[in-house]
């Protein structure tokens, strides 16, 4: 019409192949080890869904657009004329990706090769959820003096929905609590070895006394590494970890342990931002035209 305008589409497609594109055999099946044959594992001979196959797809566009002579001389006609508001919405099948075996492959996420023990299932086998997003973008012409304004709000993703983009192969989820469990381990294994070398660490608890008598940092002067090297600055580091991811007292829990190592790699590498979409975002603009 000649104010509002409208498209709806829906789309059904079957996108299967022996491979994604030229090189999925190369990177990702030929780096497989056959359980049986024991070499690398041949190219498939039956179709699969693709990478990026989406087999249901939901899209709309609308807009409502009043012109400058709308309605004259009313409140109503006033208050929309020049006005106008546009959105558009999508919803899609996730895409599909193919799981591994749990044992070697705690780390590995979709789209990535199986590290060990070749694949879980067939290719591409399962889909991460559905993607959602909701756009709108409102805007008013007005005139001021001489000039003609603009005002607008751009909002990208208005409902906020949570798109998840990648997940680990061996959970289907953004999280792997094995992959969290060995990297805290490892970290463990480290405070815990150095800690002992400086009688220093309770064997029962886990805890890391720091308080060195109430001295503090300042007692850290005859702090070594394991190897017996001086380590000061990592005395000093391991008190103000404490501080950071505890509750200050000057003794390092377990607790406060797990903390800081999730928030030194798990989290910074491995956080939401690594496996959603981007959330809601509105963005404010005037346009001048003189």
């Amino acid at each position: 019409g000649n104010i509002f305008n409208g498209t709806f589409s829906y789309t059904y497609q079957q996108a299967k192949n022996t491979g994604s594109d030229p090189f999925t055999y190369i990177n990702f099946g030929s780096r497989v080890l056959n359980q049986i044959a024991g070499g690398n594992q041949p190219p498939p001979q039956a179709i699969a869904p693709t990478s990026n196959s989406r087999p249901h797809n939901l899209a709309a566009a609308a807009s409502l657009a009043f012109p400058s002579d709308w309605n004259q001389g009313s409140f109503v006609g006033t208050l929309f004329r020049n006005f106008g508001l546009f959105a558009t919405f999508r919803y899609s099948s996730g895409t599909a990706y193919t799981t591994c075996p749990v044992l070697g492959n705690e780390g590995v996420t979709s789209g990535s090769v199986c590290a060990k023990a070749g694949t879980d299932a067939s290719l591409n086998s399962e889909r991460l959820p559905t993607f959602k997003q909701f756009d709108l973008r409102a805007s008013k012409g007005f005139h001021l003096g001489g000039l003609d304004l603009s005002a607008y709000a751009d909002a990208r993703n208005v409902l906020n929905f949570r798109n998840v983009l990648a997940v680990f192969v061996t959970s289907g989820d953004i999280v792997s609590p094995l992959e969290r469990q060995t990297a805290f381990a490892r970290d463990s294994s480290s405070f815990a070895a150095e800690a002992t070398k400086n009688a220093i660490y309770t064997q029962s608890t886990g805890d890391i006394n720091l308080q060195f008598a109430g001295a503090g940092a300042s007692g850290c002067a005859g702090y070594t590494t394991q190897g017996g090297t001086a380590a000061a600055p990592s005395c000093v580091s391991l008190i103000r970890a404490e501080q950071r991811f505890g509750n200050g007292d000057g003794v390092f829990t377990l607790a406060e342990q797990r903390a800081a190592s999730d928030a030194n790699y798990y989290n910074s590498g491995r956080g939401e931002f690594g496996f959603l979409g981007a959330g809601r975002r509105v963005r404010l603009g005037l346009e001048i035209n003189f």
